[in-house]
């Protein structure tokens, strides 16, 4: 997590808002250096809603705005990844139930991917031409009968899930992004729902560390490094980060340190925090006082620092335990007399 910044959420309830069950979710994030978008949508079902499924993606590339200057659109980023129950058929007026059927028995799915509504809108220019997808090779993963292998006449099996994605090769001068997709495949051994599960596993290149440095790219490595042997329960504690002189820019005013048990580490589910000091206390180490007050449970814990402006997390520390002190006894001393 601290090896990524600038992550921003924008969201769009389907039908312009009125759809509360349907709809798109987008986050953007650097990582590595480069910038990345992640989409996922739930658009109009049926076969008729070709035309809102359509006017739903130009909705979601026109409304997901984001306020980074340099990726302020989705498809400026250097990355984009759309995946979801976008929910297109095969086209109207064309294969029956039973054809379909047959055709998938038969592995003849070209016939079927050629009046796949994706497909022609994409090719048409009408929708989602912006990004790529490999068409699929595996089964329709809709409508299947829950707990089965076996297609549900209600529906038309189709494609309706699905994971398209884009590189922006020439988005720097001196660098030439690449994008690899090692697999796309469905999952049929789930059974507990009527869609089959879709995933696809990408390679991404970013930037190397030598690069990061030279152009002081934000959260490359984590900017906060934390040293925590142990602390101590009911008693005050001294903790120690350090921060590279080059990454102390980063550094803000207003900028806080959460405390988390490690069982249960949730960013919003802090036991106790602290204000970061404003300066180290020698050359590039920075120590925070934690009363007696804050440990006062046995087990692990986490530290995570927050950068105010920004909202990123510079560092997490590995868990740490906390424990009850070990009471040494004192070694009695026999005093002698020299007479």
């Amino acid at each position: 997590m601290s090896h990524i910044s600038e992550a921003l959420r924008h969201n769009t309830p389907g039908l312009n808002g009125y759809w509360g069950n349907k709809g798109t979710v987008s986050v953007r994030f650097n990582v590595y250096g480069v910038s990345v978008c992640v989409l996922n949508s739930h658009l109009a079902a049926h076969d008729h809603q070709n035309e809102m499924r359509i006017m739903s993606y130009d909705m979601v590339l026109g409304g997901h705005t984001y306020s980074n200057e340099n990726t302020s659109a989705i498809m400026y980023h250097d990355y984009v990844f759309w995946m979801g129950d976008l929910n297109f058929r095969l086209q109207e007026g064309t294969f029956s139930f039973e054809e379909i059927s047959m055709k998938v028995s038969l592995n003849e799915l070209q016939d079927l991917l050629e009046v796949d509504q994706l497909t022609q809108a994409r090719k048409e220019g009408l929708a989602f031409s912006e990004v790529d997808e490999t068409l699929p090779q595996f089964k329709p993963t809709f409508k299947l009968k829950v707990g089965t292998d076996v297609y549900d006449a209600k529906r038309r099996p189709a494609w309706t899930d699905r994971i398209l994605y884009k590189v922006n090769t020439g988005n720097y001068d001196d660098v030439k992004l690449k994008l690899t997709q090692q697999n796309y495949r469905s999952h049929p051994e789930f059974y507990e729902s009527d869609h089959k599960p879709v995933s696809s596993f990408f390679r991404i290149a970013v930037f190397s560390n030598k690069l990061a440095d030279q152009l002081l790219l934000k959260a490359f490595h984590p900017v906060v490094k934390f040293h925590i042997d142990e602390v101590y329960l009911d008693e005050d504690n001294v903790l120690v980060y350090t921060v590279d002189t080059k990454d102390m820019r980063y550094l803000r005013s207003w900028d806080w340190i959460g405390v988390y048990r490690a069982d249960t580490f949730n960013l919003e589910t802090y036991v106790a925090f602290l204000w970061a000091p404003s300066h180290p206390a020698r050359d590039n180490a920075y120590e925070l006082y934690f009363d007696e007050n804050v440990f006062i449970r046995s087990g692990k814990y986490r530290l995570a620092y927050h950068s105010s402006d920004s909202r990123d997390i510079l560092g997490i520390s590995p868990p740490f335990p906390a424990r009850v002190r070990d009471l040494v006894p004192e070694v009695g001393v026999e005093a002698s007399e020299e007479l």
